[in-house]
């Protein structure tokens, strides 16, 4: 596992990370008060998601550390902004400036001394260099000539609605000797790192195979969406995992055994009796269990995505939980088809699905986005049923064309194995200026 640490907290008020359990019940896992709650241990090559609550408005710094296998990460803070609806509304923390000048070196102080950014040393209207903010300061040693000067220091943050600009007061110097700049002066800060060099990637291999006995893809513990996407003028529908596209008869879906629970006592009926079991992908990622999104971040409008048939032994539904544990029903076989959820451009959710009894199931899902439609069925095996027959293909055929990864071929393949990072963060404005 790795070991995801809150090192420390910054801000006007508390900070609480919760999980949602199978029934929406709380699960903590950080909290800035408690500290029983510091540490998240995340299994390798896992993708998880939390509610994040914050006490009060305000710009907040948290600070994480990550450790795995007797090696430990250097502290990294993430700022958060709470309250407002655009950046525009997130108000920049103001700034003071001070200038210094001591054995021909100009020595900024900028106060809060987190601030990043960096100083641009001026004599009168004329720039004389920049330097990067390191611990709240910067020095630059200027080239100055003989005679009078009025040196100011301007702070220039690197997020204008992170922390305001400020300047120094002038410090007066008169030179009688000229200065030679040191040779460790400051040039200008980058804004961006340089570009690296690209090189070509090879030519993909062709086969002349003109058959390959294939079977479908089973899929039982990884992160994979339900998305869509337009190719070539159409709306396709796919599984993705990752960023490889299957199309969606190309797999089949395991809900391992260990995913079974058990229908609360209240506010669950849709699932069926209180105390019957059922099997569930859950909202939040666990360990083992295939874990099911879905995905309109390849496509530019809104899109309208239905369950319009269920072929299986039992009833399905999915659903999420509120921010404080509630369901809200997205789909429901038990209450009649088809249901219909609007989905904006650019989400990537997860919600818990729910199926009432182990076998296979075949989903049938349209996705509409204006004119373009595009319907698909998914097979998903349930419980203790084996998913092999199901993904057994009979006969010998060709290979699915076009943008799509077939299926496991059995004349080869390529086994891919990624790791997951956690992203913890807050849009912000880069600065251009």
């Amino acid at each position: 596992t790795v070991d995801l640490t809150l090192t420390g907290v910054k801000g006007p008020g508390r900070v609480e990370v919760f999980q949602d359990g199978s029934f929406g019940e709380p699960v903590r896992i950080f909290s800035s008060s408690d500290a029983a709650f510091k540490t998240l241990h995340q299994p390798v090559a896992s993708h998880a998601h939390a509610n994040w609550v914050f006490s009060a408005l305000g710009r907040y710094e948290l600070t994480f550390k990550a450790s795995a296998a007797g090696l430990e990460s250097a502290p990294v803070t993430y700022t958060w902004y709470v309250g407002g609806s655009t950046a525009n509304d997130i108000v920049a923390t103001p700034t003071t400036t001070s200038l210094t000048w001591a054995n021909n070196e100009l020595t900024a102080s900028v106060s809060p001394s987190q601030a990043k950014g960096w100083i641009e040393f001026r004599d009168g209207a004329a720039v004389l260099g920049s330097a990067a903010m390191t611990g709240g300061t910067a020095k630059l040693s200027p080239a100055l000539g003989v005679g009078r000067h009025s040196l100011t220091a301007h702070f220039i943050p690197l997020y204008d609605n992170d922390f305001g600009p400020s300047v120094s007061a002038a410090v007066p110097v008169t030179i009688t000797n000229p200065v030679s700049p040191s040779p460790s002066a400051s040039t200008s800060p980058s804004s961006s790192p340089s570009a690296s060099a690209s090189t070509s990637a090879p030519a993909p291999a062709t086969s002349t195979a003109a058959c390959v006995q294939t079977s479908r893809r089973i899929l039982d513990h990884e992160h994979v969406d339900y998305a869509v996407r337009v190719v070539n003028g159409r709306l396709e529908s796919g599984v993705k995992e990752g960023s490889t596209w299957f199309h969606p008869s190309d797999v089949v879906l395991h809900v391992k055994p260990q995913a079974v629970a058990t229908v609360p006592a209240s506010g669950f009926d849709f699932l069926g009796t209180p105390g019957s079991r059922v099997w569930q992908i859950p909202q939040t990622q666990q360990s083992g269990i295939i874990w099911l999104g879905w995905n309109t971040e390849s496509v530019s409008a809104g899109v309208n995505w239905s369950l319009t048939k269920v072929s299986g032994p039992g009833r399905v539904a999915v659903y999420e939980h509120s921010s404080f544990g509630q369901p809200s029903v997205i789909f429901n076989s038990g209450d009649g088809l088809p249901d219909q959820y609007s989905i904006n451009a650019g989400t990537h959710a997860h919600g818990n699905w729910a199926f009432g009894k182990e076998g296979t199931y075949r989903l049938t899902f349209v996705h509409k986005m204006g004119q373009l439609s595009d319907t698909e069925t998914v097979a998903v095996v349930v419980g203790s049923t084996d998913p092999k027959p199901v993904a057994k293909r009979s006969g010998c055929g060709l290979p699915r064309t076009g943008d799509w990864t077939a299926g496991t071929v059995a004349v080869g393949g390529v086994l891919v194995v990624g790791g997951a990072l956690m992203v913890l963060g807050a849009r912000r404005r880069r600065r251009t200026s």
